[in-house]
């Protein structure tokens, strides 16, 4: 049995939002309406979960004290037993044989502080059912926890894995056969926020609110789950990413007791390369792990790829007629993550949309408009940087500046002996007006500069007898200045990035997030204040004309005097 798909209960939630407002409802009416019709759902919901699971058979009754002794230090023997209308399939994936340690250490008495751990796991797989259910009711019935808290993208979806804890508590018979201390209706049961009958806590949460100073008698919380943080509208912008990151450290790593002993479990799947899931799984003391449903792929991938043909072109039947003449084959070198979900099944998802599967199952959510990977571009540090014959420095500075945009500042330089363009300095600010200037001038001051640059059409170029002045009063040397209007659009002009840094042709010098943040992100990048100045120091420098001259292409022909414009004489005609 399937909990509830979050996808469409958060459909439903905005389509009753909309519907509300376009019909001329204010905000805030909307929002109450979308309240009421959530109530609605949420107790459909419940009702149908206790329907299903009443039909649960009950115990041996003379083997409850082994029962209760056994899964006290065997997870999967407490899921098995007590949740048969989950885990119906056979076996153990992976992922919940690592989920069993985890839990294993969070419960550990002896741990000297909590612990926090990162798991991405692929849609489908039952992560909330083990994380945000099956554990915390495990939790509860053995008195592990206080006050447990649990985090999602909306409200809503933490309020519904309340309530399907709530359900299980009331109805689940096996439960209250071995637990009766723990289980029926507690001192609070509402939605989002109950109290068992044995005191434990729970309550729901949804990103980005409030949660500072939360208590349950004299207990702060003392484990937060947090499921599916982010959403996919959300997880696009940097803003937003760095926005719920902040939150996420700032408030639910400072929730629980100040001797550090609250455990967070964090589970989700990696909707964006840079999302704060993918962020907090490069921490090692986030205990990070990450799973794919499709652990190895299969050794003769070419098969498959027929098969994604076939699957598209001539339907399901033919694709399946093709893998059971070549099942051997094509079964060759697969691992997966659950051996119940099957290999042909994966590689439907992968057939109909790759990009889907790559994101959803292997958490891999690579755009496949992305052109830069800055993990590969290379790499030099300062004290190995030849001497740089030409320096360009390059800036972006909009020329609205209440949009509150970045200014970007970009150095680079060439060494006629590599012939190789050195990128060595670049730093975003959120500046505008005089203060542009004056941070310029520093930077004049410490660098040779030898070609100054911006945008003809950008806030840098209103800019240019400013500088100019400050450059004669500070006794600064006025470098060369070149204004680009540019006639190509943006993803043409970053295009023409992709062969030098290939070849080695750009070579950056130390660390520059913010800029490799930026490349990594194009054509999707909400700022482009630092691409931008490296695209066009790239533009403007002898680098390119060594280049186009190496190719044949730096001289122009003269035409006045060649075979095709040549005037024919009287004779010839």
């Amino acid at each position: 049995m399937s909990l509830f798909e979050k996808s469409e209960l958060l459909r439903f939630l905005d389509d009753t939002y909309l519907t509300a407002r376009d019909n001329g409802i204010s905000k805030l009416g909307a929002l109450k309406l979308t309240r009421k019709e959530y109530k609605t759902w949420v107790s459909d919901f419940a009702s149908e979960l206790k329907e299903q699971i009443k039909v649960t058979t009950l115990l041996d009754p003379t083997k409850t004290k082994e029962r209760i002794e056994k899964q006290k230090s065997d997870f999967h023997y407490f899921r098995r037993t007590y949740f048969p209308h989950y885990y119906s399939l056979e076996g153990k994936s992976k992922l919940q044989d690592e989920l069993e340690t985890i839990y294993y250490k969070i419960i550990d008495d002896l741990k000297p502080m909590g612990l926090k751990f990162a798991i991405a796991a692929p849609r489908g797989f039952g992560k909330s059912t083990d994380v945000s259910i099956a554990f915390p009711i495990w939790c509860i019935v053995n008195n592990y926890k206080h006050f447990i808290t649990l985090f999602s993208d909306a409200i809503e979806l933490a309020e519904t894995l309340v309530e399907a804890i709530k359900a299980e508590l009331e109805e689940n018979e096996r439960l209250k056969q071995d637990f009766s201390n723990a289980c029926g209706i507690g001192k609070v049961w509402k939605i989002g926020e109950i109290v068992t009958n044995n005191n434990i806590k729970v309550k729901a949460y949804g990103s980005g609110k409030r949660v500072r100073g939360v208590k349950h008698g004299t207990f702060r919380p003392d484990l937060a789950i947090i499921d599916d943080l982010e959403n996919d509208t959300n997880v696009r912008s940097r803003t937003q990413r760095d926005k719920l990151e902040d939150w996420l450290d700032e408030a639910i790593d400072n929730l629980g007791s100040v001797d550090g002993s609250m455990d967070i479990l964090y589970i989700g799947t990696i909707l964006h390369r840079d999302s704060v899931l993918a962020r907090k799984l490069k921490l090692a003391f986030w205990h990070p792990v990450k799973f794919r449903a499709l652990v190895q792929y299969p050794k003769n991938i070419e098969l498959w790829d027929e098969y994604s043909k076939i699957f598209k072109y001539e339907g399901v039947q033919e694709a399946h007629n093709f893998y059971l003449e070549n099942k051997e084959l094509m079964d060759e070198g697969a691992v997966l993550l659950w051996d119940a979900v099957s290999l042909e099944y994966l590689m439907q998802k992968r057939a109909a949309n790759n990009k889907a599967f790559q994101k959803e199952q292997q958490n891999n959510p690579n755009s496949e408009n992305q052109k830069f990977d800055s993990s590969k571009f290379p790499k030099i540090s300062h004290t190995q940087m030849p001497k740089l014959d030409y320096i360009y420095y390059v800036v972006d500075a909009k020329g609205d500046s209440n949009q509150g945009d970045f200014c970007g500042r970009v150095a680079g330089g060439i060494s006629f002996t590599t012939q190789k363009l050195y990128i060595f300095y670049s730093k975003q600010s959120r500046i505008k007006g005089k203060a542009v200037v004056d941070e310029v001038i520093k930077d004049l001051k410490k660098m040779r500069i030898d070609m100054l640059g911006g945008d003809k059409n950008g806030g840098f170029y209103m800019l240019r007898d400013w500088i100019k002045d400050a450059c004669f009063r500070e006794g600064v040397r006025v470098p060369i200045m070149k204004f680009t209007h540019h006639t190509q659009n943006k993803e043409d002009r970053m295009g023409e990035l992709e062969f030098p840094l290939d070849d080695e042709d750009i070579i950056f010098v130390g660390d520059h997030p913010e800029l490799f943040a930026q490349m990594d992100d194009f054509p999707e990048a909400e700022n482009d204040d630092l691409h931008d100045p490296l695209q066009q120091i790239y533009a403007m420098s002898r680098l390119r004309r060594i280049k186009k001259d190496s190719q044949g292409g730096g001289k122009r022909t003269n035409t006045r005097n060649s075979n095709r414009h040549k005037r024919p004489n009287r004779r010839e005609r």
